[in-house]
């Protein structure tokens, strides 16, 4: 009765140590999501598979969403038209992260990746403006969308992004 009582005890044990030591050396990866793992710093490897993964206890993971993200200005963005009159424009921006460990070595965050991609988008945007007439500005919003997009992939691109879609919400016109 004993040797029952104790192998029993020590086939719970058995268990209950497999079971957490289980869940501390695994790591679920969602399908929208990359997860890089990472050994003292140095990435060894991303998994962009969904899955259960095993892990050495000492990495860290770092998960990364792969979904269509977007950034919208908060505030109207003055730019000077070709001919010198001042527009205010919101708009927003959908992007998508691609290279999660360039990513990660560059913005980190969400709220890193909407800075940059706002930086990128703001130059690009005000440089295109300034080359066209209001008149232009207002009726080919289309073809400067897609202009402004063009442009700001390359520089994007550093950050581990790529640019999805922009879009004009409003444009506010000077008072003259």
């Amino acid at each position: 009765m004993k040797v029952v009582r104790r192998v029993l005890w020590i086939g719970i044990g058995v268990f209950l140590f497999l079971a957490l030591a289980g869940g501390l050396f695994t790591e679920t990866v969602d399908q929208a999501e990359f997860a890089v793992v990472a050994l003292f710093g140095n990435v060894k490897s991303v998994v962009d598979d969904p899955g259960l993964i095993v892990v050495n206890p000492l990495s860290t993971v770092t998960k990364v969403s792969r979904r269509i993200l977007e950034y919208t200005s908060d505030k109207p963005s003055a730019a000077p038209t070709g001919d010198k009159k001042n527009v205010r424009i919101n708009h927003f921006t959908k992007y998508r992260i691609v290279d999660p460990v360039k990513f990660l070595r560059t913005v980190r965050t969400k709220n890193g990746a909407d800075n940059a991609v706002a930086d990128v988008i703001y130059s690009e945007m005000k440089s295109e403006i300034s080359r066209h007439p209001l008149e232009r500005v207002i009726t080919d919003r289309e073809e400067m969308a897609k202009s402004i997009i063009a442009h700001s992939r390359e520089r994007i691109s550093q950050y581990g992004i790529e640019l999805v879609d922009f879009r004009v919400k409003h444009t506010e016109l000077p008072m003259e």
